[in-house]
């Protein structure tokens, strides 16, 4: 990814402080319609670390900007949390 294409959000709360990453997305191919949907590589990436790096597969509404894919992402931990919590 170029330089350009990353950049540094908070995507929540964390138990040690915000979870800031920096982000990154790629449109890729899809099969339906690309005026109404969209299929992104999203990239997360440590601000500590540039090399420790998370991919997602993301699908959505054409036009969606990455403060927003980053933000769903993110949410992935409030839903694992959930889940630990209902196993306990």
């Amino acid at each position: 990814m170029p330089a350009q294409a990353w950049r540094r959000l908070t995507v929540g709360a964390g138990a040690k402080g915000p979870r800031r990453f920096e982000w990154a997305a790629m449109p890729i191919n899809h099969p339906y319609d690309p005026r109404r949907w969209e299929r992104w590589v999203l990239v997360r990436r440590s601000c500590d670390d540039p090399e420790d790096l998370a991919f997602y597969l993301a699908f959505g509404p054409a036009g969606t900007g990455l403060a927003v894919l980053a933000r769903v992402a993110g949410r992935r931990w409030a839903i694992e949390e959930a889940f630990a919590q209902g196993k306990g």
